[in-house]
């Protein structure tokens, strides 16, 4: 089949993830520069007919496996000093939503990428985001259009077999589905991402696009709760709401000092409530959520550690 060339060594300014791959594809800081030359082959610039992509739905599983004499980057273009074998497929987006993808294989080093129709955008990319080896690219938001999903391997001349996972969302971001339950003496790290639930998405009044984790936890006695939220990546900011996330019960930015949040002793019902780990502004990073119980009830109850500690001691000692 005939490709037509039409144009030649575009530099294109990507910016590109931590640790990812790129050669650009081999490319370990935040910025790289991706210079290639691309032309018209039913939607990717490829010569070889191993190159073409396979069409698949939205949502689907697919199985496959990376062979000798299977594509590779640099006849992809992408990198020329890139031997690593890669599967092309092809996925039509019919209204703009939320993408997630999986790699998974046992014999190699999963590697994935998502790029538009062209292969001149990168939109996502991931190395171990998965379990153990694979890849994930977890609730990417996506326009309409088509978008080229790259299976590949970390290391050249990597092989074998893989299964891969396509999930599209047309409404709402997966992730605000997710509350984790912590009980209210907790200790919990994690991260917040560009592709995590927003406020906005979390349908509170005056939401913006800044990331939020969602925590539930369960008070069958009431009483008073201290909240903690400290990063130093991001301004934090802490919201405490009822179980149904319709009533805000209280909020606060910088009230541990610096750009920490705290919610110091609030008094609570009996119930269920929703805390969410938040951003003042649209930034992401790592941070640590803590919740204890007031202090006189962790004295109460380290006294009442104590006193059946020494009853059992004094039983030993009368039998």
């Amino acid at each position: 089949m005939r490709l037509r060339i039409l144009a030649c060594h575009v530099p294109i300014l990507i910016r590109a993830v931590a640790g990812v791959r790129f050669s650009f594809w081999r490319y370990n800081g935040l910025f790289a520069v991706l210079t290639i030359c691309f032309g018209s082959f039913t939607g990717v610039h490829a010569a070889q007919a191993q190159c073409t992509p396979v069409e698949i739905a939205s949502t689907a599983m697919a199985s496959g496996s990376l062979s000798v004499g299977d594509c590779t980057i640099a006849q992809l273009e992408i990198d020329p000093e890139n031997l690593s074998f890669v599967d092309v497929y092809s996925v039509t987006l019919v209204e703009d939503g939320f993408l997630t993808v999986t790699l998974d294989s046992a014999e190699f080093d999963a590697f994935l990428g998502i790029f538009d129709s062209t292969l001149t955008e990168l939109v996502a990319a991931d190395d171990d985001g998965g379990d153990d080896v694979n890849s994930r690219v977890w609730a990417v938001p996506v326009p309409a259009g088509t978008y080229l999903i790259l299976a590949n391997s970390f290391f050249d001349g990597e092989t074998g077999e893989y299964t891969l996972n396509t999930l599209f969302e047309l409404s709402g971001n997966p992730k605000c589905a997710i509350q984790v339950a912590l009980p209210s003496t907790a200790i919990a790290d994690d991260f917040l991402t560009a592709t995590d639930c927003t406020i906005a998405q979390l349908g509170i009044d005056g939401g913006d696009g800044s990331a939020v984790h969602q925590y539930r936890v369960e008070l069958p006695t009431g009483g008073p709760l201290t909240i903690l939220l400290e990063s130093v990546a991001f301004d934090a900011f802490l919201w405490l709401f009822d179980e149904t996330l319709t009533n805000v019960l209280a909020v606060d930015d910088n009230g541990a000092g610096g750009t920490n949040s705290t919610l110091q002793d609030i008094q609570l019902d009996p119930g269920t409530y929703i805390i969410l780990a938040n951003t003042f502004s649209e930034q992401t990073g790592g941070y640590t959520l803590t919740l204890i119980p007031e202090p006189s009830v962790l004295l109460l109850r380290l006294a009442a550690v104590v006193t059946l500690t020494a009853l059992a001691r004094l039983r030993k000692r009368r039998r």
